[in-house]
């Protein structure tokens, strides 16, 4: 299963306003998990209400991927709210502010 949601702000870039949308797949049967987990692609800024809808329709999010240099400016967010996650970045992520 998977599902979206958009942020409630837009993000400016390079001074236009992009809306935000990040998507949600509850993985079931994965072979490192016991139950059912959540993957968080492009995440957008977190809120209690959103990390308890995700852990509700997913269950626990043990993976956030950041696809690309520009989609990363919630990842920290994530990772700081989901410590026990795994995420995945693009290659020099690390070295952006």
């Amino acid at each position: 299963k998977q599902y979206s949601a958009e942020g409630s702000e837009p993000v400016q870039w390079y001074g236009h306003p992009y809306t935000i949308r990040m998507v949600v797949i509850r993985l079931i049967n994965h072979p490192n998990e016991d139950k059912p987990c959540a993957w968080i692609w492009s995440p957008i800024p977190i809120t209690d209400a959103l990390a308890q809808e995700v852990e509700t329709k997913a269950g626990p999010v043990k993976y956030i991927c950041s696809p690309n240099k520009i989609h990363h400016i919630f990842l920290k967010e994530w990772s700081d709210k989901f410590p026990d996650a795994i995420v995945y970045a693009s290659p020099g992520l690390e070295k952006r502010e």
